[in-house]
């Protein structure tokens, strides 16, 4: 029958000293289908540490499926798979810290809104997972104060946004993430969002942008990352930048199918002293540009024309650039 209330299958009793932990080889599940009131989560840890949950399968959750919550540091979740769930995410983290997401999966199901989602916690990695499926918002979303994590080498697959750093966090590594097929951003970095390091990524068929640097989000670096058929037939933003002081370098960026509106990287008037250097481009149209409205923006060996052609050099306070040209000096 239905429970219609707020309660959970797996928790640690004891929040004061609960650590050493296993949990393993178990299905849960939540039956969302008749459980449609209160908070349900299938196993929550409310100042639980140095545990493992591993071998988990969880489905049908009306909230998270795993809930680390309150200093429930230094945790290991392997092996663990997760589906039809509804709610705010599959896994979250709260106000923890130096927890490890291994090997996960997780796919989406209409209610569902995040894959991983990190509340104000420092130095947890999600790595080697693979998140599909329909998620509302993102497959992993960091916010409100979530420093110094990593995320990496996990791949992700037809989601609305891929990965999301936000509102108040910042100093996350974000590298060699495989992203494919999204629907709006492959890559967020959004509301004071300061000092993240994106590189290495690979990024096919976002939906509108592959990766944005919002506004108030300043002192990024974006680097070495490749993206591939952004925005759609008419339209295409590979990089936009809308924050102040990013570093923008060696990334390459191809469009076969835009015909119209086709920019490599957008600079807004929104941001200021970006540096922009080494950065490739090509879409068979040949209209890839870079588009810069910003203030006070340094070129580095940094090319204005498809495949690497009229490298510029050009200082934040120069209005004219040093330019290599072709022998005839005509471009």
């Amino acid at each position: 029958g239905n429970l219609d209330a707020t309660d959970n299958l797996i928790e640690n009793t004891d929040t004061a000293t609960g650590t050493g932990i296993t949990v393993r080889d178990l299905k849960l599940d939540g039956r969302n289908d008749l459980n449609t009131a209160g908070t349900q989560y299938g196993i929550y840890f409310n100042t639980g540490s140095s545990s493992n949950i591993e071998s988990i399968y969880l489905t049908r959750f009306r909230n998270y499926g795993i809930y680390l919550q309150d200093s429930s540091n230094r945790n290991t979740l392997d092996n663990v798979k997760i589906t039809s769930g509804s709610g705010d995410a599959g896994i979250g983290i709260d106000a923890s810290d130096y927890n490890t997401i291994n090997n996960i999966n997780v796919v989406g199901a209409t209610g569902l809104e995040n894959g991983v989602e990190i509340i104000g916690g420092e130095s947890n990695t999600v790595t080697g997972s693979t998140f599909s499926g329909t998620f509302t918002e993102r497959a992993i979303y960091m916010h409100d104060g979530a420093i110094l994590n990593t995320v990496s080498a996990n791949t992700i697959n037809g989601t609305l946004h891929a990965i999301s750093s936000e509102v108040n966090s910042g100093a996350n590594i974000i590298t060699g993430n495989t992203i494919f097929g999204t629907t709006g951003i492959g890559i967020v970095l959004n509301f004071n969002s300061d000092a993240n390091t994106v590189t290495g990524n690979n990024i096919t068929l976002p939906g509108t942008v592959g990766i944005y640097a919002g506004f108030t989000s300043d002192n990024n670096t974006i680097d070495g990352n490749t993206i591939v058929y952004p925005g759609g037939a008419t339209e295409n933003d590979g990089i936009v930048v809308d924050g102040d002081a990013n570093q923008i370098t060696d990334n390459y960026i191809s469009d076969s199918t835009c015909s119209t509106a086709c920019t490599a990287i957008e600079i807004t008037a929104n941001a200021d002293n970006t540096y922009i250097s080494g950065n490739v481009f090509v879409a068979s149209s040949g209209t890839a540009i870079i588009s810069n409205s910003g203030t006070a923006t340094t070129y580095a060996n940094q090319s204005v024309a498809e495949n690497g052609l009229n490298t510029v050099f050009r200082q934040a306070d120069s209005t004219t650039a040093f330019a290599i040209q072709n022998n005839a000096g005509t471009s």
